[in-house]
């Protein structure tokens, strides 16, 4: 029976690769070497897969080649697949050394970004809580008096009161009507009598203003007055 050869001589010849010389990597016609299994590469380098390793061998300028590990297939096609970078052996601490500076400056950077983006919500939360309080003592804890709208009238989503002035010739009246939310404290009479549908005018010469409570005070010539927060 006649033996039928499968594979030629020359395929079966050790495989011959050349040298590094110089720091130079030896590269097939594309640029790259085919990394199939260690036995692969050519004499006198080493195959570094940190992540960015071009970038850092790139930056110091020492030569080095893409390291082609195998194909996937997508689509029917074939793709070759990368991972990591051939460079000289005697290059192999410098890069390993660089690579781990890179990371270690990249993680200081990365949690000085972390820390000021901390303290940046800190104090927006610290901000938000002083103001809520702030808030709370002055409309609820001291009952200050609440605004009230021009012409003396208070609306609610139910009814619209109309807060009406009784005056009395011979004795100051103090008048007080509470309608749901709405509180006028006080009316004094004592000034001139007010005139049935009066409208109050505010003028510019009898506002008050307390920069402790950042309260501003109108005043009516009738007596009305209104406090408002300036904000």
């Amino acid at each position: 029976m006649d033996k039928i050869k499968l594979y030629g001589k020359w395929q079966l010849e050790p495989l011959n690769l050349p040298h590094a010389v110089n720091g130079i990597v030896p590269k097939n016609e594309r640029g790259r070497v085919d990394v199939w299994s260690e036995k692969c590469l050519p004499p006198g380098t080493v195959h570094l897969r940190f992540p960015k390793a071009f970038s850092v061998a790139k930056r110091l300028e020492i030569d080095y080649a893409p390291a082609m590990i195998g194909f996937e297939f997508k689509n029917g096609r074939s793709y070759p697949v990368f991972d990591g970078i051939v460079v000289c052996s005697e290059f192999k601490d410098v890069l390993l050394e660089a690579y781990a500076e890179e990371e270690e400056r990249r993680q200081a950077e990365e949690k000085k970004r972390d820390e000021t983006q901390a303290l940046s919500r800190w104090y927006q939360l610290l901000s938000s809580i002083v103001t809520r309080q702030r808030l709370n003592n002055r409309y609820i804890s001291n009952s200050l008096p609440s605004e009230m709208p021009t012409g003396g009238q208070c609306i609610n989503n139910e009814s619209s009161v109309t807060v009406s002035e009784n005056y009395d010739k011979n004795h100051n009246v103090r008048h007080q009507q509470q309608v749901d939310q709405c509180d006028i404290t006080s009316l004094d009479a004592s000034l001139s009598p007010p005139v049935k549908d009066h409208e109050h005018v505010f003028l510019k010469e009898l506002e008050s203003f307390d920069r402790e409570t950042s309260l501003l005070t109108k005043r009516c010539q009738c007596g009305f007055s209104v406090q408002v927060e300036e904000l």
